[in-house]
């Protein structure tokens, strides 16, 4: 099953595979043997979407570029054509610089990595200082998209004005996001605007931080109505409840009218068969109203034990 992101042509299966899980502190860094057999069991399954980058969050250029060159060996034994791949420019890479000369170097570095010919999906992973830096990162990617060197262009982390801003000058297909049961904040202004401008939106961290297979206390204590809602409702389907958080998200997304790609990452072989499968889990409109009252129950308990004892550990960015 596929996904058409955005209306440039961008076509990818239903759920992808974020490269954190494998080779940055987010995950359990894997052996290389390790990664790719995990890599080639998603490709089996169907997942054939596969973001090379780890997060610029963490701030480790090593982590990213060892990724692009893990996929890279990956894609060198499978058909080219039977896979999108996607990864990013970080303009602190670059001190801050997004000129077409830079931006295309790094595309070209990039491509030397992956062993391809073109990048699928190509990205800016952060918003540069200004909004004119962000304009010309659009204008140099519309440059490598005529030079066949990158198909589509994705945001990250964007406003809704500088989506705006950027899709003017060169189309955007994706925007990408942090989004998941317990962070909706791009349901505010972003969902929304993907829908008008027909955007497509991929969800990261889409699992809600680990949430369900936390040991904290605390985080427990001021979710244990969500956690005890979605546990009840993950044992009568007979799945995790994992599963059903991401299940939500494409359940959510029908009902916002986006076209969305959920990009789990996991170094555990089991977890990223359970994340193919967890597609398959039908949320009914009952279900999706339980999960939306004990969302709505564990808002309001939050509030009460913060005006108690003040803010505890948030998940949020």
């Amino acid at each position: 099953m596929t996904t058409t992101l955005g209306k440039q042509g961008l076509t990818v299966s239903n759920i992808g595979f974020a490269g954190m899980g494998v080779t940055s502190k987010f995950g359990n860094r894997l052996a290389e043997k390790d990664a790719l057999k995990i890599f080639r069991a998603l490709h089996h399954w169907g997942c054939r979407f596969y973001d090379t980058a780890a997060p610029d969050q963490s701030g480790n250029i090593f982590a990213r570029r060892l990724h692009e060159t893990i996929t890279g060996k990956f894609i060198s034994t499978v058909s080219r054509d039977s896979l999108k791949v996607a990864t990013r420019f970080n303009p602190d890479d670059f001190k801050g610089v997004c000129d077409t000369k830079t931006v295309t170097a790094a595309v070209d570095a990039s491509l030397e990595k992956l062993g391809v010919a073109y990048i699928d999906l190509y990205y800016i992973s952060k918003m540069p200082e200004t909004q004119e830096k962000l304009i010309e990162f659009m204008e140099a990617c519309g440059t490598l998209v005529d030079a066949g060197k990158i198909k589509y262009v994705g945001l990250m982390y964007p406003n809704a004005q500088w989506i705006r801003a950027a899709h003017e000058v060169h189309p955007i297909s994706v925007i990408q996001d942090e989004w998941s049961i317990i962070v909706r904040d791009a349901e505010v202004s972003i969902l929304p605007l993907c829908r008008e401008l027909d955007i497509g939106f991929v969800a990261f961290s889409p699992l809600a931080r680990k949430l369900f297979n936390t040991t904290d206390s605390k985080v427990l204590s001021r979710n244990r109505g969500l956690i005890a809602a979605l546990t009840a409702l993950a044992e009568a389907k007979n799945v995790t409840t994992t599963q059903v958080a991401l299940a939500w998200v494409y359940r959510q997304a029908i009902t916002l009218g986006v076209n969305v790609v959920a990009i789990p990452g996991t170094s555990n072989i089991n977890h990223a068969r359970q994340n193919i499968t967890a597609l398959q889990i039908n949320l009914t409109e009952a279900n999706m109203a339980a999960i939306t009252l004990s969302l709505e129950e564990t808002a309001t308990q939050q509030k009460d034990t913060e005006a108690d004892s003040g803010p505890p550990p948030s998940f949020t960015r």
